[in-house]
């Protein structure tokens, strides 16, 4: 490593400069930084890189750059005595104060976050609401973290296979193994980030695989309970009849779910701009709120229904994914619906339809879901028997 010191002129006055700091490691230079010294430019050796003179204030400004050398020099040998990859832009970062010479595992979390946060919306970047899916998980980390007294001492090259096992088990107590194998994929995310960032040297949980359940037999009505549910008399409960406006909205909402595979976010995101006619077909085509991938479903004769009935898209009914799960459980026993309703079993329904009523392929039911791969598919349905009857 090579530290130099350069005299800059001042842009006011043509007698004044200012001294940076340019630091070079096997020739490759860093952009200069200033040291905030400030002199006559007569006063400075180049050659010997030093202020002339000997009074207090050649005296204080020549201590300082010392301290400066030294400081570099100490960055330097901490990077190479842990076996780090080191760069003058890395010394440079390290003593603006835009690095850290040590990571915890807190402080790289808060270094993901932040660079995932000025992707959101960016092309090639990630959606707001993966983003916030981002945070809910490193919360429960850091909240780990500070329960194990390890916030301020775990340091983020130490975290290995052993913490991740503990934390793993840890989750299992309060969430499904695929939503905790979603956390520790994170986590494996943010330590491969702070290596390309050159924060840490290695990624210790490189070569870890979490295990995940296989997909249930996925929950969904058929052709005819759908029929069934559009048909009811949601009245004829009296009881339940203080709750009819709310249910007859939830309905509305289920069998629009049912009728396009919709996800709940993006239902509540449509509008008419998203309603096209191409070929004299009416599609709707969107972006998917979760992953941003492109969905086109064809309208079918309930969802063209529901949206005669409401008078446009924009005009369909909307409560909270909470409220309509709640309600929905009023509208099963008024319908005498035995499958238990959620807004995600109206897209199961979907799915199950058109792979085994419809017998279309899994590539065209993963594009109206706005899957990526036809293997998330599993989680919505699945091929049975009626799709492979003969003719």
């Amino acid at each position: 490593m090579n530290v130099r010191f350069i005299a800059r002129p001042s842009a006011t006055y043509a007698t004044r400069a200012t001294i940076q700091c340019r630091v070079s490691v096997n020739g490759i230079r860093a952009n200069a930084f200033s040291t905030g010294v400030e002199l006559n430019r007569s006063d400075w050796n180049a050659r010997l890189q030093q202020i002339k003179g000997r009074n207090d204030r050649a005296q204080t400004d020549t201590q300082r750059l010392e301290w400066i050398r030294a400081k570099l020099y100490s960055i330097y040998h901490h990077f190479e005595a842990k076996n780090r990859p080191v760069t003058a832009h890395m010394i440079r970062e390290t003593y603006v104060g835009k690095r850290r010479l040590e990571y915890t595992l807190a402080q790289l979390l808060e270094a993901y976050l932040f660079a995932k946060e000025q992707t959101v919306g960016q092309p090639g970047g990630i959606t707001q609401s993966t983003f916030s899916a981002y945070q809910d998980r490193l919360a429960n980390l850091l909240t780990y973290l500070n329960d194990t007294g390890q916030t301020p001492t775990l340091l983020a090259e130490a975290t290995n296979v052993a913490f991740a096992k503990a934390w793993q088990a840890h989750l299992l107590k309060s969430y499904k193994p695929n939503y905790v194998g979603k956390h520790l994929d994170l986590l494996k995310a943010v330590l491969d980030h702070g290596v390309m960032m050159e924060h840490i040297n290695a990624n210790r949980l490189h070569g870890l695989r979490i295990p995940r359940e296989a997909p249930g037999k996925p929950i969904y009505l058929t052709r005819e309970q759908i029929d069934q549910l559009e048909r009811a008399d949601l009245a004829q409960i009296v009881v339940l009849r203080p709750y009819l406006d709310r249910m007859i909205r939830a309905r509305t909402m289920f069998l629009f779910m049912c009728a396009t595979g919709m996800h709940y976010i993006d239902y509540t995101n449509l509008t008419s701009a998203e309603l096209h006619v191409l070929d004299g077909q009416r599609f709707i085509v969107d972006d998917r709120q979760k992953s941003g991938k492109e969905l086109i479903v064809p309208v079918t004769d309930l969802a063209g229904r529901l949206i005669d009935q409401a008078g446009s898209i924009d005009a369909l009914p909307h409560m909270s994914n909470q409220k309509l799960n709640q309600t929905l459980k009023l509208v099963a026993i008024a319908a005498k619906i035995t499958v238990p309703l959620t807004s995600k079993v109206g897209r199961k329904s979907f799915t199950d339809f058109f792979l085994n009523e419809k017998k279309w392929s899994k590539d065209q039911v993963a594009k109206m879901l706005g899957l990526s791969s036809t293997k998330y598919l599993a989680h919505y349905g699945d091929i049975d028997h009626r799709s492979l009857r003969l003719a």
